[in-house]
């Protein structure tokens, strides 16, 4: 399960993809940016580029329609800024926060009751593999140096079975527990930006919250292309360009991003364990939605490899595919 804490230490890289959802106000500046406008398959269609900042880094949609986007880009910011008040671990008023603070909530959110029953539900079918209730772990291991001990009764707190969800309310029934939605919430939001363009009549577009999702086919006839960044490497090194169809989504995990050396621990953590596994060194997986897509990669990069495809198995409508890059550095596929 992915780790982020609520504050940044000198364990933890600044630049972690995963780190949670943090719209900055220079969001409002990103609609200068601008992509070329070239000529494709359909004249008609120019791509036009927004980039913002928002979870942890830069994310993007690369939109292929006719006239002015602007509007659109900016009803997909305000989506986005209206779903960090509900998932946000670093906004005190959040719903997210106010849960974990207080440990009910009344009232909640549609959005936050949907997500929270899917990250159950894969809690369940995976059987702790990902854990919605894993952030004591990730808040123990991001404050330093941590002992056995430390670790061991952050992990007494966690249990998915102890979240429950009834109407609008949702408790947490052990003392102490806490929850994140690293994992699934920025496939969330990537696969609500897409409705989005979606109800406004746009075919063709990529979005990027995160996690990747293709809304149509590409205007040139091919699938629209995806690299996935090296672990060895720096941010715009890549270990792999993969094809992402028509309507498919893709989401990596990897133990490349904060790294807790204190403990020899990065921030895929196994809350079955405690430890951080160095089996897979990134998983790529595509699906029919960015939410299962994110769910699915951060589940097996902390699984064994016996595992993995019976947890693939386990989602049969989402059609799950896998691109795992190997501690040995060769790549195999599973689904």
């Amino acid at each position: 399960m992915v780790c982020v804490a609520h504050q940044t230490t000198p364990l933890m890289a600044t630049s972690s993809r995963r780190r949670f959802l943090k719209i900055a106000a220079v969001q409002s500046l990103a609609f200068a940016c601008w992509g070329q406008v070239r000529a494709e398959r359909a004249p008609e269609l120019t791509a036009q580029r927004w980039r913002g900042i928002a979870l942890g880094g830069e994310v993007g949609i690369d939109l292929y329609g006719v006239g002015d986007t602007r509007g659109v880009f900016e009803k997909c910011r305000q989506e986005m800024l209206r779903l960090e008040r509900n998932f946000s671990l670093y906004q005190n008023d959040s719903a997210l926060c106010r849960l974990n603070r207080n440990g009910v909530l009344r009232d909640t959110p549609a959005e936050l009751i949907e997500v929270l029953q899917f990250a159950r539900a894969v809690s369940e079918i995976t059987a702790g593999a990902f854990d919605v209730t894993v952030h004591p772990l990730c808040e123990v291991l991001a404050g330093g140096v941590t002992t056995d001990q430390e670790i061991e009764d952050a992990r007494r707190r966690i249990d998915y079975r102890a979240l429950e969800i009834e109407g609008g309310v949702v408790q947490l029934t052990k003392p102490g527990m806490a929850v994140t939605l690293n994992g699934v919430a920025q496939g969330y939001i990537t696969d609500r930006i897409t409705t989005v363009l979606a109800e406004h009549g746009y075919t063709a577009a990529l979005v990027d919250m995160g996690e990747k999702r293709a809304l149509g086919p590409h205007p040139e006839n091919r699938p629209w292309r995806v690299g996935v960044r090296s672990p060895d490497g720096d941010a715009d090194e890549l270990a792999g360009v993969f094809d992402l169809p028509a309507h498919r989504a893709i989401a990596t995990s990897g133990g490349y991003g904060q790294l807790y050396a204190a403990v020899g621990r990065h921030h895929l953590v196994d809350a079955r364990d405690g430890l951080s596994r160095q089996t897979w060194r990134s998983v790529s997986v595509i699906a029919g939605d960015a939410m299962t897509a994110d769910a699915l990669s951060t589940a097996l990069a902390v699984s064994e490899p016996d595992q993995a495809q019976r947890i693939l198995q386990s989602f049969p409508t989402a059609q799950p595919q896998a691109k795992i890059l190997t501690a040995e550095g060769t790549w195999i596929s599973l689904g």
